[in-house]
């Protein structure tokens, strides 16, 4: 175990009082999940203030409180105060668990929508011969286990332990959604990406960014090196507006790859597309070569989430054989256009639409595909 004072070495702190040389057993973020000896963070929030729990996490038994403010605690109760709690809450959750990154070939997918789908097909298509780890909206797959997900990119308490646990589980890749929202609140701030991919951007978050311009600033920093260690690759949708002004903020600072399917000039593209109630038919096109592939995913949108997986992979090095194959076998994504199948004589899909725009959109894609009614 490390003590505050090792934990804190050399970070920004404004003061340090108390009993510094305690060790840490565990960090938290949350006042209810505070056990004896874990170090609390009051994080600022949207909805309430974390230092206005700073009295229950000090009952509960933590060592330490973390904020932004000067508060009154116990003698025995050490007090750092700091001007940015988040900045120093991914840090310090880094070294907590003795920077569990570096052993790890991380790979990023941001951008509204997609990154679910997008980010599973990757695991599917890098996972054949060794266990990769997976970050998401659905679950978290540690290479030893699976738990379910409570948010798609997690604060970095859970973030490194959850990527220690990688490491342990045999893991030497890992995937894992990149939200705007964990972007902006610096969860990912620490982590070195090897390729980050971006796939579109809507209107579904302004309610929290403000504006389109505000949304995209936050997705391009942790492209561009603002705050964030600048990934070594960037896989982009080129038929997406803001994936070609994503290009042209960072071009010649990195290695980029694109994709897209009505975009000329795209490093992976489709083309002679059928659309089918059961899955999705079309030819691909890189590398100066086709291939026909089969994907049990259905719907035009879908096509581009298969096309960013895709360039995703070879930027791994994984071959085209191997993904092709393994795009056949894959049995699609839970709440994403999921076939539900029992041998009805109609289809029936699950699908999480939960705005106007994703109703709009996956409704009329399936008119596009649908005999009769829907």
């Amino acid at each position: 175990m490390q003590t505050l004072e090792q934990l804190f070495n050399g970070q920004d702190v404004i003061e340090m009082n108390g009993p510094v040389a305690t060790s840490v057993r565990a960090l938290c973020t949350d006042s209810r999940r505070v056990t004896p000896g874990a170090l609390f963070f009051a994080l600022p929030g949207l909805r309430t203030k974390g230092h206005l729990y700073i009295e229950e996490a000090i009952d509960r038994g933590a060592i330490g409180v973390v904020t932004e403010t000067k508060e009154w605690v116990p003698r025995k109760t050490a007090l750092i105060v700091v001007e940015d709690v988040r900045a120093v809450l991914a840090e310090t959750a880094r070294r907590f668990h003795r920077n569990p990154e570096k052993g790890l070939s991380l790979i990023g997918v941001t951008g509204t929508s997609g990154k679910t789908v997008v980010s599973t097909l990757v695991r599917q298509f890098l996972s054949e011969t060794e266990p990769v780890g997976l970050l998401g909206t659905i679950h978290y797959a540690l290479g030893v286990r699976t738990l379910p997900a409570y948010r798609t990119t997690p604060e970095p308490v859970d973030l490194y332990a959850m990527l220690s646990q990688m490491k342990e589980g045999g893991c030497r890749k890992a995937v894992m959604e990149v939200s705007s929202h964990g972007i902006d609140q610096g969860r990912v701030s620490e982590l070195p990406f090897e390729a980050l991919a971006f796939l579109n951007l809507s209107t579904q978050h302004l309610e929290y960014h403000g504006s389109m311009d505000n949304y995209f600033d936050t997705i391009l920093q942790a492209f561009d090196g603002r705050n964030h260690p600048q990934p070594k690759k960037a896989v982009v949708n080129l038929d997406d507006p803001y994936g070609r002004k994503l290009l042209e903020a960072v071009k010649g600072t990195m290695k980029t790859t694109t994709f897209g399917i009505e975009s000329e000039g795209a490093t992976v593209t489709a083309k002679d597309i059928e659309y089918r109630v059961n899955d999705t038919r079309f030819t691909v096109c890189a590398e100066g070569k086709e291939w026909r592939v089969v994907s049990p995913l259905i719907g035009e949108f879908n096509v581009s989430n298969v096309l960013a997986a895709m360039a995703i992979a070879r930027e791994e090095k994984q071959s085209w054989e191997t993904i092709i194959r393994r795009l056949f076998e894959f049995e699609g994504v839970r709440g994403r256009m999921e076939r539900v199948d029992c041998g009805q004589s109609f289809n029936v899909i699950v699908d999480y639409m939960h705005t106007a725009e994703s109703y709009a959109q996956g409704l009329d894609m399936l008119r596009g595909i649908t005999e009769g009614r829907l």
